[in-house]
């Protein structure tokens, strides 16, 4: 679509998944998109796990509404990657229902470097889901890369606290 042809929706809708722009710098858009998770994150965990799942349910109402206008704009069925949003949503995945006690300090950063390992990798049935053409899987790929996030996350945790450290398994569950 030529620079001219663009309304106000589609600058409007531009803007929004690439996240103010974020997309188009030239170096691991991933990265960008993810990032951009971390702080909403921080101000989503402060304000509640209800707050939290609102939030996360607009931002993907929102994502997946312009991830789809972006497949028109971009004259493509795959995603371009200047579209981001995907990214911040699979991120905020990976964080909703993360262990938040564990033997890992700061365990949003782990959740972020998980999730972008995943999404960089792309498993067998992450990369499956990426390779299909359509709006529902340019969301779905990042919302399996942040669940396996999770995942692995409660993983590692449950392990340490069963096999390494049991006895600090009763003192997570007082606060």
């Amino acid at each position: 679509m030529a620079e001219t042809d663009k309304n106000a929706f589609d600058r409007a809708a531009e803007w929004i998944w690439s996240l103010g722009g974020l997309g188009f710098i030239p170096i691991y858009h991933s990265f960008w998109g993810a990032a951009v998770g971390l702080p909403l994150y921080a101000l989503f965990f402060m304000l509640g796990w209800k707050a939290y799942l609102v939030a996360y349910l607009a931002i993907l109402g929102l994502a997946w509404l312009v991830s789809a206008r972006s497949l028109v704009f971009y004259g493509s069925p795959k995603q371009d990657q200047r579209v981001i949003i995907d990214k911040t949503f699979g991120y905020l995945t990976a964080m909703f229902l993360a262990p938040q006690y564990t033997f890992l300090k700061l365990p949003f950063l782990w959740g972020f470097f998980i999730f972008l390992a995943l999404d960089m990798l792309k498993p067998w049935y992450i990369g499956k889901i990426h390779e299909k053409d359509g709006s529902v899987f340019v969301m779905l790929d990042d919302f399996l890369a942040g669940l396996t996030a999770c995942f692995l996350m409660w993983l590692v945790a449950v392990v340490h606290y069963l096999f390494i450290e049991p006895s600090i398994l009763p003192a997570i569950f007082v606060h």
